[in-house]
């Protein structure tokens, strides 16, 4: 065998590690780049209430439901109107104040100015 079969095992090998045997117990597509997108219009009689909107993966709602994830973004942002530190915080509160058991990521798009 030369050094390239071997680097090709070697490859196929660790590939095969790092996906166990995942594959082998399901069929079809186990991630898709589907997104789920849900369309809401912004109240006109009251604009002021939409401050922003937070963009999260499912780790952080594991652990917060929507409306204690709002409360805890209002919070912060009237306490230090700092969008980057209100996001870390969240993050952190998922992760280790609640423990979750998956990864968490977070985006807060402020929508008027707050603070």
């Amino acid at each position: 065998m030369n050094h390239s079969s071997l680097t090709c095992l070697a490859l196929r090998a660790c590939l095969q590690t790092s996906r166990g045997n995942f594959t082998s117990k399901f069929s079809g597509d186990i991630v898709t780049a589907v997104p789920d997108v849900i369309e809401i219009a912004r109240s006109r009689s009251s604009p002021d209430t939409e401050d922003f909107v937070v963009l999260a993966c499912d780790g952080l709602f594991e652990v917060m439901t929507p409306k204690a994830v709002t409360a805890f973004v209002a919070t912060a942002l009237r306490e230090h109107g700092d969008v980057q530190r209100a996001a870390e915080e969240l993050v952190h509160e998922a992760v280790v104040v609640r423990r979750t058991t998956d990864n968490v990521s977070a985006v807060i798009v402020v929508l008027t100015k707050c603070g």
